[in-house]
């Protein structure tokens, strides 16, 4: 075993030194015991098909092999009928053991004797990395596959393997994650759940249906049905596939063509069954890019065979990938990079989404749902060459993102002003002009600072900023004499400032508190309810409490109809989005606007008579957003902004309650 598995060992050596005892058990082995890079026999089913291509093969290698020794030379491979650079190309492809000959195995692999879905197997370098995490699950386990019928907690044993994958970073134990562990809902994993767990999280296989990785060297383009598939049922309904097939000129076709059982809608295991176009072949993929024929990738090669939407994975594939830093990738090299494998959108370019110039291990996302923890953790690894837990440019292309600003400008239409916009502070949020329109408040945040930030006042006549508190979600009073804001440093929750940012009082826990028109009530956000908080008196009470809903949460922000009446709110599950109105007086009465799966509304809620409520709506499945407004007295479908410049992407907007003017954040 080479580099990979000394550093595997190494690995696995300082997992030894840190277990997590108690329980005896340490998820270490994960973090990165799959550095070294076999095969996990996953056969065809059987069929004439299937035979006769196998009897094909035989008689094909019988003809060739002249001295009967059971394998062949290349001079024996060299008199099949093709071009002879290419014969002698592909016969040090498929010799993967190098030892000069082709055994009947090998033979069976070779390009064109049969079809890819029929050829025999060939070395999987992901099986090597699945063999290591499988022997490092035993070794935290201390020796497991010694007691095979042993049984472990689902839950502790999906929160230790996520805790492994990134000690610091967000991911939690979710319904999704654990019905994949636990399939048959019993609490409990045997070894043989453990092991098929790991091989999902590395992108060998999904919970149902057949494996994302062929023992012929195929990959199901399983990125693609994740992109269709927007609410992640494991099925493709007509809806979605008109929506988001990646091919829309022949929708009617495809359509017929997965759908094989005619039920009007397309599973897993109809779009990756093996008769299937939906596959990815790598391996010719490679032969096709090789033109030189010298069975290696240059980068040039690379690049001028790949897709404008992978070209930027070229570099990284080189840079992560180049195991011998010859400036040429091997089959096998090519086939662990990102650009090789489809399973997820591992094309996309991540963004930096704190403006600090690199990315952070949380930061490296492709889809909304992340699903193969441990395919990205492994990817991440190999990119970050200098192990200081961050990628730099030079270690993989990312999106960046320009500081926020801060406009304000007329409803009527024409330029908007550009108040404010610092390098230093790139996050700015909830922007609100006072009544009599003589100030802004806003909130903005340093790109390491994630929960704090700072209130800041800017006057519109002098041009001036002030910081008035640290703080985030201002809204003005109605005389503009006070505001009220969330603050995390010293007695969490919601306060109520001056206008110069004095502490009035502690209103209580919360969020997105957000004063109403007639200044009578505070609504805010507190334990996945909704609540009010009666200025006069002080008292605060729940227009719905956590217990009568079945939301995941509340989303991050409240907002007043104008006549104080209504509040509008987000209710957000894993897949389904909704803006509701509740009625203030009778919270019973509400009003429900539901999106599609693949919709889903984000940031700062405006509200104003003319304009209609305002949002931002995330479409995952098409990657954009998009300000648009609701006009909730006749429910109809929401428009863009049309008073919003629309060269630049709007992250929130908010109209003054005269209705002339709108501030909004702009996200470059």
């Amino acid at each position: 075993m080479g580099r990979g598995a000394k550093q595997a060992r190494s690995v696995v050596g300082d997992c030894r030194s840190n277990y997590v005892r108690g329980m005896g058990w340490c998820f270490r082995f994960l973090l990165l015991s799959i550095l070294v890079l076999g095969v996990i026999p996953l056969a065809h089913g059987q069929g004439t098909t299937i035979a006769e291509a196998t009897a094909w093969i035989r008689n094909e290698f019988e003809r060739l092999d002249r001295d009967f020794d059971r394998s062949l030379g290349q001079a024996e491979f060299l008199a099949r009928e093709a071009e002879p650079a290419v014969l002698k190309r592909d016969f040090i492809l498929y010799d993967g053991d190098r030892s000069g000959s082709l055994s009947i195995a090998e033979f069976a692999a070779v390009s064109g004797l049969v079809p890819p879905s029929l050829r025999g197997t060939i070395p999987d370098p992901f099986d090597d990395l699945v063999s290591a995490a499988v022997a490092a699950l035993d070794e935290s386990y201390e020796g497991w596959n010694q007691r095979p019928r042993e049984l472990v907690n689902a839950h502790t044993f999906v929160a230790n393997f996520l805790g492994s994958i990134s000690p610091g970073s967000k991911l939690f134990v979710t319904g999704r994650i654990l019905r994949q562990a636990d399939q048959d809902s019993d609490g409990r994993l045997s070894r043989s759940e453990a092991k098929r767990f790991i091989e999902q999280q590395l992108g060998y296989r999904w919970y149902a249906g057949p494996p994302l990785r062929e023992p012929t060297g195929r990959l199901v383009r399983f990125d693609r049905f994740l992109d269709v598939d927007a609410d992640q049922s494991g099925s493709i309904t007509r809806e979605e596939f008109d929506r988001g097939w990646w091919n829309q000129a022949n929708l009617e076709s495809d359509f017929r063509e997965n759908d094989r059982d005619g039920n009007g809608q397309i599973s897993y295991a109809e779009y990756g069954h093996p008769d299937s176009k939906q596959y990815f072949d790598p391996i010719e993929w490679f032969r096709a890019a090789d033109q030189n024929l010298d069975a290696l990738l240059e980068a040039g090669e690379m690049f001028a065979a790949s897709d404008d939407s992978r070209r930027h994975l070229v570099a990284s594939s080189f840079h992560g990938f180049d195991t011998n830093a010859d400036e040429r990738l091997t089959l096998d090299e090519y086939r662990l990079s990102l650009h090789a494998n489809v399973n997820f959108s591992w094309q996309r370019k991540p963004v930096d989404k704190n403006r600090d110039g690199r990315l952070s291990y949380d930061e490296f996302q492709f889809h909304a749902f992340d699903l193969f923890h441990l395919q990205r953790r492994y990817f991440f690894h190999r990119l970050d060459r200098d192990a200081d837990g961050f990628l730099s440019r030079q270690e993989f292309a990312f999106q960046s993102r320009r500081p926020d600003g801060v406009h304000l400008g007329p409803v009527s239409g024409g330029s908007a002003r550009l108040l404010f916009r610092d390098p230093e502070f790139p996050h700015c949020g909830w922007p609100v002009l006072s009544p009599d329109g003589s100030s802004v408040l806003f909130h903005r945040r340093r790109p390491d600072d994630t929960t704090t930030g700072q209130i800041v006042r800017f006057d519109v006549e002098s041009g001036e900023s002030d910081v008035l508190t640290d703080g985030m979600q201002p809204s003005w009073s109605r005389d503009g004499r006070r505001f009220v804001c969330t603050r995390d440093s010293g007695q969490r929750g919601i306060w109520m400032m001056s206008e110069k940012g004095d502490e009035i009082k502690r209103l209580g826990e919360g969020s997105s508190a957000k004063w109403s028109p007639d200044g009578r009530l505070i609504a805010f956000l507190r334990d996945n309810g909704l609540w009010v908080h009666q200025v006069a008196d002080g008292l605060s009470r729940a227009l719905l409490e956590r217990d009568q809903h079945d939301y995941q949460n509340l989303g991050d922000d409240v907002a007043w109809s104008p006549d104080s009446q209504r509040i509008a709110f987000v209710g957000r599950t894993t897949v389904r989005s909704d803006v509701i109105l509740i009625t203030v007086d009778d919270s019973t009465r509400s009003i429900r606007f539901r999106f599609p799966p693949n919709q889903r509304v984000v940031g700062h809620l405006g509200w104003s008579h003319q304009q209609g409520l305002v949002f931002q709506l995330h479409d995952r499945l098409r990657d954009t957003k998009e300000l648009l407004t609701l006009t909730p007295k006749d429910q109809s479908d929401p428009m863009p902004v049309q008073w919003l410049a629309p060269d630049r992407l709007w992250k929130s907007a908010c109209v003054s309650p005269s209705g002339m003017w709108y501030t909004a954040i702009s996200e470059e």
